[in-house]
């Protein structure tokens, strides 16, 4: 009997599985944000004195960035000390009084209301020392509020008022960008976002080499018109903040190439050579035109791969 052949055997193309398969990488438009944005403002009214910094320069945790005119607030902090002061003196005299009382009384000199009396003026004085304790603290902390620090490592973006000028509470006085553990914000095709944790990623922008970035955290809320989601990353590389560019996720996953995908039937798949026959190899949820991942049962299978030719083969076909 004579076999007849659909394909021309130079028309067929052959190769080892592992040849042909490829890791997608996905180029994702990124860039680079603070942790913080925050706006400096005075949390008391007062006229504002010096101002020890200009936009764009670095200051780093605890910096005396601004200095409001603190007299008024010195003042009410020395008369609260020295209204303390004059209560401890008193206090002083209060207590020897008491003491007093109550080593007369032991000697029948004193009556037992004296004492209580003397012992009600102490603990009167006492209680009024706390309540004075208090309102120095408030006083002191009036006093620190004319200086204003910077809460972290920064960069002054902007200046927002100047010397002379009257600050009440909550005048916005520095603009100011927080530099330490910045992150590289992007929006991630939801198709991809669950498999990020195991997806080794770098980043580029402009002429700064690749720099590899890990996988902070993934946002929970997905938005509906673009079918995507926030991811955040982080370098170990300082990078300067705006910085825009694109994450590249490189796909550890095998996947076969979209111009190797056919379909027989309801089901999409390719072909390989066995035995001197084609024999077509199913991908569940496979789609066309784009490179579909491998299954884990044929990452590591021996197989060759028919790459020309194909597309008239049918399975159980034999092939020259």
């Amino acid at each position: 009997s004579i076999v007849t052949f659909s394909v021309n055997a130079a028309a067929l193309g052959l190769k080892p599985l592992s040849e042909v398969l490829i890791y997608p990488q996905f180029e994702l438009p990124a860039q680079v944000i603070s942790q913080n944005e925050s706006q400096l403002s005075a949390e008391i009214s007062a006229k504002i004195e010096r101002i020890l910094v200009r936009p764009g320069e670095s200051v780093k945790s605890g910096q005396l960035l601004v200095e409001l005119d603190c007299r008024d607030y010195q003042l009410a902090l020395e008369r609260a000390q020295a209204t303390i002061k004059e209560h401890k003196a008193q206090l002083a005299f209060s207590d020897a009084q008491r003491k007093r009382f109550a080593q007369l009384q032991t000697q029948s000199l004193a009556s037992s209301s004296q004492l209580e009396e003397a012992t009600a003026d102490y603990e009167r004085r006492l209680a009024m020392l706390v309540g004075l304790n208090t309102q120095q603290k408030q006083a002191q902390q009036q006093v620190d509020r004319c200086q204003i620090k910077s809460p972290y490592h920064g960069v002054v973006k902007a200046q927002l008022m100047g010397v002379g000028s009257l600050a009440n509470v909550g005048t916005p006085l520095l603009n100011l960008v927080q530099t330490e553990g910045v992150e590289i914000q992007v929006v991630v095709p939801l198709s991809l976002a669950g498999n990020l944790q195991r997806l080794p990623a770098r980043f580029k922008a402009g002429v700064i080499d690749e720099v590899s970035v890990k996988l902070l955290r993934v946002s929970g809320a997905i938005d509906a018109q673009t079918r995507s989601v926030t991811a955040w990353y982080q370098s170990q590389v300082p990078l300067r903040i705006g910085l825009a560019g694109n994450l590249l996720v490189a796909d550890a996953t095998p996947h076969l190439p979209a111009h190797l995908l056919v379909k027989r039937g309801e089901q999409y798949g390719f072909f390989i050579r066995s035995d001197a026959k084609a024999q077509f190899v199913p991908l569940p949820m496979a789609q066309e035109g784009r490179a579909n991942p491998l299954p884990p049962a044929l990452h590591n299978a021996k197989m060759v791969v028919i790459t020309e030719g194909f597309q008239r083969l049918t399975d159980g076909e034999a092939l020259p």
